[in-house]
């Protein structure tokens, strides 16, 4: 004997209605399909083959399994209304970064003039610059691999220039037997005063050669591949502003000490 789905009750087969493609008899009574009924040809208006293809009787399964397990589901919204308040939020996000942008730029007039007055703020701004270097240091070590393969010609310029620097401003102190004893002799970086190994050990002009600096031995000094990356070609000057507040003190009488002349540092 059948057995409705739906309200559970058992009829008998006669006047218990058959699916139309197989003969077979519907899993629900003759109240409850012509209930269902008036649903199936509204969710083929809509394009869906059966009622239960429909998201709200979708909807309405997942509150009756949900009230089975003790759940409470969160309010329902359509597809439509979820895909508004996610182009509402986009709109949102963009006018937020054109309104931050508009900020900064107002600002900024202003921000340089407190970097220049405040030493506090200025210290925040270079912790936070140092930050920023360390945590993308990976990615520009890969951007710089990526460009010195795909420009060779001009990898070959920068070296000609540096080779010429050298020749032009050299005074015959360094030679690679006097580099090779001063790396020998020296165990720490004469920037951060970090424990150095044979492979972090490099060659630093204290005035870099593009900034008018000589190739001798009193400009040379022995520092940690990670200072030098950081130091570039900034000036003395630039760079006792940029390093951490713990070692200033120390480049600035490494720079006395070598020059016999006070530094002028901007910090």
């Amino acid at each position: 004997m059948p057995k409705c789905k739906r309200c559970g009750v058992v009829g008998t087969a006669q006047g218990w209605g058959r699916y139309a493609r197989n003969g077979r008899l519907k899993v629900l009574c003759p109240c409850c399909d012509q209930q269902v009924d008036p649903r199936n040809a509204a969710a083929k208006a809509a394009g869906y083959p059966h009622w239960s293809n429909t998201p709200e009787y979708k909807r309405l399964q997942r509150e009756a399994e949900a009230a089975k397990q003790g759940r409470e589901l969160e309010e329902y919204v359509p597809q439509a209304e979820r895909n508004r308040r996610g182009r509402m939020l986009q709109v949102e996000r963009l006018a937020d970064r054109i309104r931050a942008r508009w900020a900064a730029e107002w600002l900024r007039p202003f921000r340089n003039q407190l970097y220049h007055a405040d030493p506090q703020f200025r210290e925040e701004v270079k912790a936070k610059s140092r930050e920023m270097y360390w945590a993308q240091l990976s990615r520009s070590r890969q951007k710089t691999a990526h460009y010195k393969r795909t420009h060779p010609d001009r990898v070959e310029i920068h070296h000609a220039r540096r080779a010429q620097r050298i020749a032009d401003t050299s005074d015959g102190s360094l030679t690679v037997s006097a580099i090779r004893t001063l790396k020998r002799r020296t165990t720490r970086c004469a920037y951060c005063d970090a424990v150095m190994f044979s492979s972090d050990k490099v060659t630093d002009h204290m005035i870099p050669l593009c900034r008018g600096g000589e190739h001798s031995l009193r400009n040379l000094v022995i520092c940690c591949r990670h200072c030098n990356a950081r130091k570039a070609s900034l000036t003395y000057e630039e760079w006792v502003d940029r390093i951490e507040p713990e070692h200033r003190s120390r480049v600035v009488a490494l720079y006395e000490l070598r020059y016999g002349i006070p530094l002028e540092a901007t910090a």
